[in-house]
């Protein structure tokens, strides 16, 4: 049993995959606040300003492990967070495009020992991207809510030509470093 500082499904869907039980904790912070000169430290600060939020919310004893994270896409030095509107989404999809680019995930455990991170990138090539193709993923309302504005596990994935890293990254949790640091903070698996 865990606290999960998260309002993410996919994040949810992960830990049930691994057998994990949690009550859930929706942290309320201004991301757009945080800065940082780098999307993977960026990605950290908001899960730990994540963790912060969901520590403070709960009273936290030291009794239940609490996990944190976040996501973010980088392409060509631009960082590419959750789109506004569908606009928004079809604008990243088009500077995806036929390219690579990065998923970062911070994934942060508050045990009674501590705080324990990682950082987990993940390279991911586009296949060139039609117009029609772009508008009618759009139009699905799938991109909505999504770093990068795709989904690799829905319709997302056929716009993916390969990856290098972790799938579950992409996905939303990197499921062996999350496995890891749950370990070391107790947690049966």
């Amino acid at each position: 049993m865990l606290v999960l500082a998260s309002s993410s499904p996919r994040r949810q869907e992960l830990l049930i995959q691994m057998g994990l039980c949690y009550e859930l904790i929706n942290p309320d912070i201004d991301e757009a606040a945080i800065y940082e000169k780098t999307t993977k430290d960026r990605v950290l600060a908001i899960a730990k300003a994540k963790l912060e939020a969901a520590v403070a919310m709960t009273g936290y004893t030291d009794t239940l492990p609490v996990l944190a994270a976040d996501t973010s896409i980088e392409c060509n030095k631009v960082e590419f967070g959750k789109p506004l509107d569908e606009h928004h989404a079809s604008q990243m999809l088009r500077a995806l495009s036929g390219m690579a680019h990065q998923v970062y995930t911070a994934v942060v455990v508050k045990t009674a020992a501590g705080v324990i991170c990682d950082t987990v990138t993940t390279t991911v090539w586009f296949r060139q991207l039609s117009d029609e193709d772009i508008g009618e993923y759009c139009r699905s309302k799938e991109p909505l809510g999504k770093a990068g504005a795709y989904a690799i596990q829905g319709k997302g994935a056929m716009f993916v030509k390969r990856i290098d890293g972790s799938y579950s990254n992409v996905v939303g949790l990197p499921i062996f470093e999350t496995a890891n640091l749950l370990k070391i903070a107790g947690v049966a698996l």
